[in-house]
């Protein structure tokens, strides 16, 4: 039978990585077809970027119901998915899903692909060798397939500095908590009340007892309302690793918008399981969140084309729901850990507002993060064109290459351990939580706020940043540096290690008010 290739669905396997051998044809796998966008979701995406400013969302439901996969693409695909021997785990139609489970046998059949086994860094994951492909009836329904390739997907862009105990009624001397910054940084009046901030979390958890503990001292009331959930089957693993990222992420909006509702969806690390998370996240039950806070991320390269194209599908869909996404640029500088610069994803999505990082100075001053405790990410995308809301600013060539793309970060706010944030990650034990993945929490506690105001929505913030006329501060010394590689220079107007500047709540509240007027 002729069979279509389905290309830049994987990458060879990572550097460092040993093949340990052929996958058993017994072994369980789970995969996730995504279906290209339907016709109707192209027209309301067009609808969409006629209106930048937007104020109306539909539902998930209402989405998936007008805009969601087209049936019959989804019911061709899911008949030969059946037909060879996988059995339908999900179907999302918002998102244009097809998740089943099989043997590895029926996988290797239905996608034409042989999986093996690697080890990278003592973990073992599948790939397979070469693209998958599918049956020409069919190809034209398929974006890409999800699952097969189970690398570990991204790393914590964010971190914490672990600093000696203290009691729970006196948190790590030099930090802030985090209603201060709010204030500094005028967001406006309101606790989050009727609002909702979901979180990614690709490892760790969290305990209610703690963070009821914690509360008490930094609001002085309970916990805000939290629930989770998991996919692939990931779970809430409290003192797993990571377990202090997803207690500064809580713990950070949750001082800022502590009546708001929580929901932290825990995924494995993988590419498949990033979408799957972000569905659940907007399939929220009672409602799709606000804000969506996402402090992990990885070098562009480190993601297949197709994974993006996915992906940033998704991300139009969230934004189109009226869903704020919040995303880290990272905490090694300019080269993002490695030899030449480089911006990450999904910091540089063109449908994510991208958080850098700031370092408040002991005299009150706000220069970029760039010291002992880390150094914001920022700088050109190689892969991403310069978006239409970012055109009205200038950007400068990429320092590896020369080209011009989408500009990282958007905003910046105070992300240094040197000025960190009081979080408690065990009884009677504080630390400063630092990093641009506290930054992204911050922010979404502020959009929860804004929503609270308006009593609706906002929606993709980016337009209105880059509109010009008020919003932002900007930040005006330091650099990205880092490791003897020159980064980028803070200064008057966008630039690619705090971007626009901190965000200044009142200003940008006045500003979507007048849009929604």
């Amino acid at each position: 039978m002729n069979r279509v290739r389905l290309e830049d669905v994987h990458h060879p396997a990572p550097s460092g990585a040993a093949h340990v051998g052929r996958a058993s044809p017994d072994e369980i796998l789970t995969v996730t077809v995504v279906l290209r966008p339907s016709d109707a979701w192209r027209a309301h995406m067009q609808s969409r970027a006629a209106q930048p400013l937007a104020t109306e969302f539909p539902s998930y439901e209402g989405f998936a119901s007008t805009c969601g996969a087209d049936d019959a693409d989804t019911a061709s695909v899911e008949a030969y998915l059946r037909s060879m021997g996988l059995e339908i785990v999900s179907i999302s139609k918002a998102l244009h899903l097809i998740t089943a489970r099989g043997p590895v046998a029926a996988v290797e059949k239905a996608f034409d692909v042989e999986l093996h086994h690697y080890r990278l860094e003592g973990r073992d994951h599948l790939q397979p060798l070469g693209d998958p492909t599918v049956p020409p009836q069919i190809a034209d329904k398929i974006l890409t397939v999800l699952g097969l390739d189970a690398r570990p997907a991204a790393r914590r862009v964010g971190h914490a500095v672990a600093a000696g105990g203290a009691s729970a009624a006196a948190p790590l001397a030099g930090t802030s908590n985090p209603q201060k910054i709010a204030a500094l940084y005028d967001f406006p009046p309101g606790d989050g009340t009727g609002r909702r901030i979901a979180f990614l979390e690709f490892g760790g958890g969290y305990d209610e007892t703690l963070l009821g503990d914690a509360f008490q001292t930094l609001t002085g009331g309970p916990a805000p309302s939290l629930s989770d959930t998991g996919v692939l089957g990931a779970q809430n693993q409290m003192y797993s690793p990571n377990y202090v990222e997803v207690l500064l992420d809580i713990q950070v909006a949750g001082a800022v918008a502590p009546k708001a509702e929580f929901y932290v969806v825990f995924a494995p690390n993988q590419f498949q399981a990033w979408i799957l998370a972000l569905d659940a996240a907007l399939a929220w039950p009672g409602g799709a969140p606000d804000a969506v806070s996402i402090s992990w991320g990885a070098p562009e390269s480190a993601w297949s084309a197709s994974t993006i194209l996915a992906m940033e599908q998704a991300f139009q869909s969230a934004g189109a729901m009226g869903v704020t996404i919040l995303t880290t640029s990272g905490d090694t500088g300019v080269t993002l850990g490695g030899a030449a610069p480089q911006v990450g994803y999904p910091a540089s999505s063109q449908y994510a507002l991208a958080c850098g990082g700031t370092q408040i100075t002991t005299d009150g001053q706000e220069i970029v993060w760039n010291d002992s405790t880390g150094v914001t990410g920022g700088g050109i995308s190689q892969i991403m064109s310069v978006p239409e809301w970012q055109q009205a600013v200038t950007l400068p060539p990429a320092l590896a290459g020369g080209k011009v793309g989408r500009g990282v970060p958007d905003v910046a706010g105070n992300a240094s351990g040197l000025s960190g944030y009081s979080i408690m990650v065990a009884p009677n034990t504080w630390i400063s939580g630092l990093g641009t993945s506290a930054v992204a929490p911050l922010y979404a506690a502020l959009v929860a706020r804004l929503c609270q105001a308006s009593g609706r929505r906002v929606g993709f913030l980016n337009p209105h940043l880059y509109a010009g006329g008020g919003g932002t501060v900007a930040i005006l010394s330091g650099n990205n540096s880092v490791g003897g590689v020159s980064g980028y220079a803070a200064g008057p107007g966008w630039n690619a290690c705090a971007g626009l500047g901190r965000i200044n709540g009142v200003a940008l509240a006045s500003r979507l008010a007048a849009t929604q007027a």
